[in-house]
């Protein structure tokens, strides 16, 4: 029960840090509030971006898998022994990461570089900061959420079965790569960083968008310009501008995840979290510093649980 309590108090610790900094954030002048939100920054990504980083992100994993299986003579992976299955998942963590590799590169062929992705006025300190302050003020709500949902729906997770089920240091090594080193940053770079970025794009005011290039990607020959002239939109809309491109990446990331029980719903909510980061700062960094906090929080909690099943007993 050792565990059990220290993760309690851990929870109860971080929620009262979240509810102190809702309270400092609701008596934040507006205008301080809005100090980034208001410094929107160029992006050249395009529909087919989007398309083509998604295929390469399904479809690497998906080909190596399908040579394991191959190699193995399997057709149903559910009869696979536990050494075989941290070898799926170890190989899919791997394939996610060069997947991802893939993409930067493909991006910095068509676009020059990829700063696009870390354009931020906020120091990086600040950004990592602001990923710790999130994580209190959001996660306490995911996993209230979760909590109530899993009394209905339990909770199904893959990864979190396999190590719960067969604990070893090669099924640690395996679901931690998956979870806490790939996960992060692949679902950052896709669902933030291209997804985000290109309903950003078409969402924005059509002053402020180049139509021809919002399918094949390209830089905006019309945003930055000064000597257009024209009026500001009325608040409803720029509002709907600003939070449209957020739900509907927060949707897509959400769906991604069905077949893990009631999941997707925290879920969607944590997205909608990452995905206010994302157009607060214009940067990944922060969002990939807190997906992985609540990875490595998940994981650290319950692979401590597992390590010490003997000692929680006394």
């Amino acid at each position: 029960m050792i565990v059990h309590y220290c993760f309690l108090i851990s929870i109860s610790f971080i929620t009262a840090i979240g509810l102190m900094l809702w309270w400092h954030l609701g008596n934040t002048p507006s205008k301080q509030r809005h100090l980034y939100l208001d410094q929107s920054h160029q992006t050249p990504v395009g529909m087919l971006d989007f398309v083509v980083a998604f295929m390469i992100w399904l479809g690497v994993p998906s080909l190596i898998v399908g040579v394991l299986a191959a190699t193995w003579q399997v057709t149903d992976f559910t009869l696979l022994d536990a050494d075989q299955t941290n070898v799926i998942m170890f190989s899919m963590a791997v394939a996610q990461l060069l997947g991802c590799a893939a993409i930067v590169c493909l991006g910095i062929i068509r676009y020059g570089v990829i700063d696009w992705l870390f354009a931020s006025k906020m120091p990086y300190h600040r950004q990592i900061i602001l990923a710790a302050k999130t994580f209190c003020m959001v996660v306490p709500i995911v996993w209230g959420v979760q909590a109530l949902l899993s009394l209905i729906v339990p909770y199904e997770h893959e990864t979190l079965e396999q190590l719960s089920e067969n604990f070893s240091v090669w099924t640690m090594l395996s679901t931690w790569l998956g979870a806490v080193g790939a996960a992060p940053l692949c679902e950052e770079l896709i669902f933030r960083g291209v997804l985000q970025s290109w309903l950003h794009r078409i969402c924005a005011p059509k002053h402020e968008r180049d139509s021809i290039s919002e399918f094949t990607g390209g830089w905006s020959l019309v945003t930055g310009q000064k000597d257009i002239d024209t009026k500001p939109a009325p608040i409803e809309v720029r509002r709907l501008f600003w939070w449209m491109p957020i739900m509907i990446s927060s949707a897509v990331f959400a769906l991604i995840h069905v077949g893990q029980g009631a999941a997707p719903i925290p879920l969607f909510l944590f997205a909608i979290g990452l995905g206010f980061v994302f157009r607060y700062t214009g940067s990944l960094i922060p969002c990939i510093a807190l997906h992985f906090m609540l990875n490595a929080f998940t994981m650290f909690w319950l692979t401590l649980q597992l390590m010490f099943p003997l000692k929680d007993a006394l």
